[in-house]
């Protein structure tokens, strides 16, 4: 099973096109995305299981020029079924007979 991230990052002014189809061309980087602030970009990583995400994603950032700060946050436990996520069927919050 590979360890995977996902990555807040905040690029200089100006830089978060270059800096999203830069970190689009590293190896570990699955999707690299443009959004609204307080961050400029958002990331998903993945490295294989016997690396260890901070550490490759340090390794690899440091190419990457514009960034100025970088949240790394590990998923945990995605794989597990019971953590699935459930219809609004299912919900007893957002079922399909409640208006919202």
């Amino acid at each position: 099973m590979a360890n995977r991230a996902i990555l807040l990052v905040e690029a200089a002014l100006g830089k978060s096109i270059d800096v999203m189809l830069s970190l689009r061309k590293l190896e570990c980087v699955k999707s690299a995305d443009r959004v609204t602030p307080p961050y400029d970009v958002i990331a998903i990583v993945e490295v294989d299981a016997s690396r260890e995400v901070t550490e490759e994603i340090q390794h690899q950032l440091g190419a990457v020029d514009g960034i100025t700060r970088v949240v790394v946050c590990s998923i945990q436990d995605s794989d597990l079924p019971w953590l699935a996520p459930l219809s609004r069927a299912d919900s007893p919050v957002l079922s399909s007979s409640q208006s919202l």
